[in-house]
């Protein structure tokens, strides 16, 4: 299965979760590591633009596509997620839902309803899973962000 993942060119290659873990994330306390993408550029693309700034927008991006197992995901729905989750300051709410899932390893990924479109999804994948080892880079290209996205 191929999934998705926006980031600067210096950053494509990296496979260790180390940003979100320096950083957190929607869905990760900081010293959590974690890879975010999504199931399809379009919403990878999105999911970047929501996070950034105008101003912060770097110009050395890409489009990372990674190769993962069709398997070794758990599949979250609407449903099954902490009330409050899809709000703009849910940090704590969704960290505190994600953070244990990320730490007990069972599962490669979580696949979760993105807050933009509930019905696309995107994955948490845990370097700390010993199926990481299956996970790969498929292709790197280089991106530019249309800044009329941002106006």
């Amino acid at each position: 299965m191929h999934i998705y993942r926006v980031t600067r060119m210096k950053h494509a290659r990296t496979l260790d979760g180390a940003g979100s873990r320096i950083n957190g994330g929607r869905w990760n306390h900081v010293a959590t590591a974690c890879i975010y993408a999504s199931m399809s550029r379009a919403l990878a693309v999105l999911e970047f633009a929501v996070n950034v700034s105008i101003d912060e927008i770097p110009q050395d991006l890409a489009i990372v596509t990674f190769d993962i197992p069709d398997n070794g995901h758990k599949i979250f729905t609407v449903d099954q997620l902490p009330h409050g989750w899809n709000s703009a300051d849910a940090f704590e709410i969704t960290r505190n839902f994600g953070t244990p899932f990320l730490e007990k390893a069972e599962h490669l990924m979580m696949r979760m309803p993105s807050v933009i479109i509930p019905e696309e999804y995107n994955l948490l994948i845990n370097p700390a899973h010993p199926d990481m080892k299956k996970v790969t880079i498929d292709n790197i290209t280089r991106f530019s962000f249309d800044a009329r996205l941002k106006k």
